[in-house]
């Protein structure tokens, strides 16, 4: 299932590849690097600078361009979206489609909410050096929240991972390796093999890449806010209050009705925004007891 153009569909995720068009792989077996390669062709769908919606960070009171360097030295380019009294901290790990440019409306929606925003792009999407895989995704994001820490009036610890569809896995797993004030997965699966499992049930065993997000979630002592959408036919919200339940408390789960994969910012509107803005000010500020 592919997004609508951008400016319409800010998500332009396009569930991870895992909609078969033609024979599926179902059908014969795939040797070791063929299948490799065709995993990585499922997963990531980068767009490249300079398609997209760059001349954004030119306008006044537009994003800021931010540059990043990877601990293996790969350069990545960033976006930072301050409004004028932030009164929380988002890191935005987006999907696997398209580039930041495409989440251009979020951040702006996010901004009118008083959310600081800093959102960036994995290597080989838009201006960012590399080729993307699992690891290096998550070393991207962990230069992202260095140099976010770094910026005046943000307080390390005090910034929520956002992950968005796969970006899930990548704040799951940021959140692991630094501090993070809490987590916020939004239309994001239990992991990678169980969202092949229900469309490839050969090729998923064959996986390098594996994503685990409900495993990650019994290690992370952080809020946690599941948002997805009930009506996602990409991601079912199954995988959502299995994400729920396998989370420590204190956790959330906010499920939007008629909400589909690529559509979940457009029907959510406004309540959504508002309830992200209360889990950062409200929620995740209360004191917990912990057995």
């Amino acid at each position: 299932m592919r997004a609508r153009g951008p400016a319409s569909q800010p998500s332009l995720d396009p569930g991870l590849g895992f909609a078969p068009a033609g024979p599926t792989p179902r059908s014969r077996p795939f040797p070791r690097m063929p299948a490799v390669w065709f995993e990585e062709k499922l997963i990531y769908y980068p767009v490249r600078h300079p398609e997209g919606l760059y001349a954004a960070s030119s306008r006044p009171g537009g994003p800021r361009d931010v540059d990043l360097v990877a601990e293996d030295g790969v350069r990545l380019h960033a976006w930072l979206r301050e409004p004028a009294a932030p009164v929380a901290t988002f890191l935005f790990c987006h999907g696997n489609a398209g580039n930041l440019t495409h989440r251009l409306d979020i951040l702006e929606r996010l901004a009118a909410a008083g959310i600081r925003t800093c959102i960036f792009d994995y290597r080989g999407y838009g201006r960012s050096e590399g080729k993307p895989g699992e690891e290096g995704l998550y070393r991207d994001a962990r230069a992202a929240y260095d140099r976010l820490a770094a910026e005046p009036g943000v307080e390390p610890g005090r910034i929520f991972a956002y992950g968005e569809s796969l970006g899930g896995a990548v704040a799951a797993q940021l959140t692991l390796d630094r501090p993070c004030a809490g987590v916020i997965l939004q239309s994001t699966f239990r992991s990678l093999r169980a969202i092949g499992r229900e469309t490839f049930p050969v090729l998923h065993l064959l996986a390098r890449h594996r994503f685990e997000t409900e495993a990650k979630l019994a290690r992370i002592a952080a809020p946690v806010l599941v948002v997805h959408g009930e009506a996602d036919t990409l991601i079912g919200p199954h995988h959502a209050r299995r994400l729920h339940e396998a989370a420590r408390e204190p956790k959330w789960l906010h499920l939007v009705p008629r909400a589909d994969h690529n559509d979940l910012w457009e029907v959510g509107g406004r309540d959504l925004v508002l309830r992200l803005r209360r889990f950062a000010t409200e929620d995740a500020a209360r004191p917990v007891a912990r057995a």
